[in-house]
């Protein structure tokens, strides 16, 4: 029944396990994406460094005049690597809105292509010819070099990074060891560089994913702070009894409503009767009451406006749309206050004048001789025979028309006319007197007339006037009658 903007208190529990496998996909999820945004932000450079190589070993066999190194190498690398790099710069402001698996799959790419062309320059770097050793061992350099810068701006995939530096440095440690001589220490003096710069990348990426995994465990910590604060939140302003809005929230809804000058209707009411219910049935009972008005009222409610209750069976309505008469919440709450009080001073007042009205109109009737008595038969299921005839008072008055003997008893016993009434009932189902010798007369007494010590009497002397043996007389009592006063009702029995 949630009729308000509030977080259910059930909403932000986790438990155990199956939390933390919730967290563990979010986790990676997290750490790719934070790779992808660092290499949208480094890819540009990455092809600037192989561009740089390419220069370089152009530069080297500027006296060739090889039209593999003067024109196909460039004539091929450069445009590749400027739509790259031209795709890379594009691509960063977009970063949160692809999907994972486009992210993954860009990452795949650059994590493949870029070992691949530090392999492919430095295999072309040793094999470039005609140069003397110390410019080919410079161009070497150059290329590893070129290659090493490429491999920092991989270094959120470590793999791939590691790999750049291993395909760049085997081919040009074997060229140099090819050379001999002082080209050997050079070699071994960047081979060892090359396992430094790999281990730095793995640190650095160790580092960084720490990073991140620091960054996820403080925003789920957030996360799930604000879910308990909104979890207690939703309970402070929930009836634990009839899960509605409680006092608390109406008042801060009414507050921000007349804060923001939207027009709105408050209304309150609560339900006339109720402890007796409490008092005759139980807590339970009244408990039910309540849960079942609060989800009428939701139900009315639904699509106009917000229910709410206000505490023991008063219950509060806030109706979109309609124009108020206060600007303070308070305020709002003391005038409907005010006007369920009068609303339920109308209903009484009402219904005190339609009861003087039927106390009235009885009165009437009784000393008119208005109440007719019809009979019922009382047919033995065993045989089929009628055994009898249950004597049931009608009255239809000229005004009020036809009513129910559930109205007029009770108000014949409220206004003292219930004794005469049953003599003239009584009197009427005279013509029992000439039925036959088995057939007997059935007659109710209600709880008045059974609480009054003299009414045995009473219709035992009814009963002789009009000539009916009492062996042919049954009194017929309820329940209700029997249980408003059991003392009375054994003596009079």
């Amino acid at each position: 029944m949630a009729l308000f903007d509030l977080t259910s208190p059930t909403s932000g529990r986790r438990t155990g396990a199956r939390g933390r496998e919730a967290r563990a996909p979010d986790l990676e999820a997290v750490l790719v994406r934070e790779q992808y945004r660092a290499l949208a932000q480094l890819a540009p450079y990455f092809y600037g460094a192989p561009i740089a190589a390419a220069a370089t070993v152009v530069i080297a066999a500027r006296g060739l005049w090889s039209p593999l190194y003067t024109v196909a190498l460039p004539g091929a690398f450069l445009p590749f690597a400027v739509h790259r790099a031209a795709y890379w710069l594009k691509i960063r402001a977009r970063v949160d809105s692809l999907s994972l698996e486009a992210i993954r799959r860009d990452l795949r790419r650059a994590a493949a292509a870029g070992p691949a062309l530090a392999f492919a320059f430095s295999l072309i770097a040793a094999a470039v010819p005609g140069t003397d050793t110390l410019e080919r061992a410079l161009l070497l350099l150059g290329v590893w070099i070129a290659s090493a810068a490429s491999a920092f701006s991989l270094t959120r995939l470590p793999h791939a990074a590691g790999l750049i530096v291993f395909a760049a440095s085997a081919p040009l440690v074997a060229a140099l060891l090819r050379g001999g001589g002082p080209a050997f220490w050079l070699a071994a003096l960047l081979l060892v560089i090359s396992c430094l710069v790999i281990f730095m990348l793995g640190e650095n990426y160790r580092a960084f994913a720490d990073i991140v995994r620091s960054r996820c465990l403080a925003a789920e910590k957030h996360r799930a702070a604000e879910e308990a604060k909104e979890a207690a939140t939703a309970i402070a302003n929930t009836d634990y009894l009839t899960s509605l809005p409680n006092r608390r929230w109406m008042q801060s809804l009414l507050a921000s409503r007349v804060e923001a000058g939207q027009p709105f209707a408050v209304g309150l009411l609560d339900l006339d009767g109720f402890k007796p219910i409490n008092d005759i049935h139980g807590h339970p009972a009244g408990d039910t009451i309540l849960r079942q008005a609060a989800e009428r009222l939701a139900a009315a409610m639904r699509g106009r406006g917000h229910a709410a209750r206000m505490g023991g069976d008063e219950f509060a309505v806030v109706c979109e749309g309609v124009g108020d008469s206060a600007d303070q919440a308070d305020e709002l709450i003391r005038l409907a206050d005010v006007a369920l009080y009068r609303a339920k001073a109308n209903g009484r007042e009402k219904a005190a004048r339609s009861r003087a009205e039927l106390e009235q109109a009885l009165h009437r009737a009784v000393a008119n001789d208005e109440i007719a008595v019809f009979f019922q038969p009382i047919v033995d299921l065993a045989t089929g025979r009628v055994s009898g005839f249950e004597s049931l008072a009608r009255w239809t008055d000229a005004r009020l028309g036809a009513i129910e003997p559930s109205i007029f008893i009770p108000a014949a016993e409220r206004i003292g006319l219930i004794d005469q009434l049953s003599r003239d009932l009584l009197r009427k189902a005279a013509a029992a007197a000439r039925w036959p010798g088995d057939v007997a007369l059935s007659f109710n007494l209600s709880a008045a007339q059974l609480a009054n010590p003299s009414a045995g009497s009473d219709i035992v002397a009814a009963l002789e006037e009009i000539g009916l043996p009492p062996t042919r007389f049954e009194v017929e009592l309820t329940e209700a009658a029997i249980m408003k006063d059991p003392q009375a009702a054994c003596a009079t029995a």
